[in-house]
């Protein structure tokens, strides 16, 4: 027992050490139509990250958050115009890969396909398909526990950006589908099927280090009583926008499936993609027999890690139709 509470200290104290990355409120997020074309202007990488911006802290107490997630992963939220602090989420994406790979040595081909993807998404009116691909995995880092711990937290800092460019892509695509000028909707579906591989890449760099650490420090420190029962990832502000988001654009994906079927077809199959690294990874951290740590707080009848992936990819799978 005492080294699994050590462990978990370990883990704090790291994420004490770890900047928070600043992203529009969730609320905003979901009701400002604005921010489904964000304006043109400065080059992303030329958009300053302020010390005062960057590093503002979130709650630290994971239990006592009103949003355990963003605690935990040191996301904050700002009230204000979501088009810009959205853009300045970019930067910082991209400035937390950079300083990752600082610690790894040259980019990986994970960390060099994320880059392209947080670069295109700074300039949305290029919707040219960057092409990503999952390939062949890049080889795990050993790297040892804090920085296990470090790449944990800003890995789910990245995705949480990622996730936020899906939300605005389903509703550029939505906003696309009734027009008669503007980018065509096959540009938008390769714009999705690109953020979907980009979130199986994310998932990647998030979980690059050994499995090993998984399990004596990160897993305990998100299971009771040091987070929430049934605490995960998935369980974001962003996320919740991003399913309510695709509810909205069915009759756009439906139109577009009818359009551009095999763009759409390529569309679900990167869907999928996603879902099956999604598993890969959570099988070399976990195993997917048993529960996760979502579903183990479930009171009865708990479904295997494997089994609940496979229903959230059904689910996701039939509201892009």
């Amino acid at each position: 027992m005492s080294h699994r509470l050590n462990s978990v200290a370990l883990v704090t104290a790291a994420r004490h050490s770890i900047p928070s990355i600043r992203l529009p409120a969730a609320a905003a997020l979901a009701t400002r139509a604005s921010v489904a074309h964000l304006p043109a202007g400065p080059a992303l990488q030329d958009l300053p990250l302020d010390d005062a911006w960057a590093h503002s802290e979130p709650p630290l107490d994971v239990l006592a958050a009103a949003d355990p997630h963003d605690a935990f992963f040191r996301v904050a939220r700002d009230p204000g115009d979501a088009s810009s602090v959205y853009r300045r989420g970019l930067r910082a994406a991209l400035h937390i890969l950079d300083d990752e790979a600082q610690h790894d040595g040259l980019p990986t081909p994970t960390v060099q396909a994320l880059r392209r993807s947080l670069v295109a998404l700074g300039t949305p009116q290029d919707l040219t398909p960057l092409g990503l691909a999952l390939v062949g995995g890049d080889g795990q880092a050993t790297r040892p526990l804090a920085g296990a711990v470090r790449r944990w937290v800003r890995g789910h800092q990245v995705f949480a950006v990622l996730t936020q460019g899906l939300v605005l892509a389903v509703r550029a695509l939505q906003a696309a589908a009734p027009a008669t000028s503007g980018a065509p909707l096959t540009c938008h579906l390769h714009r999705l099927a690109d953020l979907y591989i980009a979130s199986a890449l994310a998932m990647r760099f998030t979980a690059d280090f050994p499995p090993a650490h998984y399990k004596q420090a990160i897993r305990p420190a998100m299971s009771e009583p040091h987070a929430p029962a049934g605490f995960s990832g998935a369980l974001s502000a962003d996320h919740a926008v991003l399913v309510q988001q695709l509810m909205l654009a069915r009759p756009a994906l439906e139109l577009a499936a009818h359009r551009h079927p095999a763009e759409h077809r390529a569309l679900k199959l990167a869907l999928a993609a996603m879902y099956d690294d999604h598993k890969r990874v959570c099988g070399r951290l976990a195993g997917l027999a048993g529960p996760s740590i979502r579903s183990a707080g479930m009171v009865h009848d708990a479904p295997a890690a494997g089994e609940m992936l496979d229903r959230f990819q059904a689910r996701r799978s039939h509201l892009l139709r």
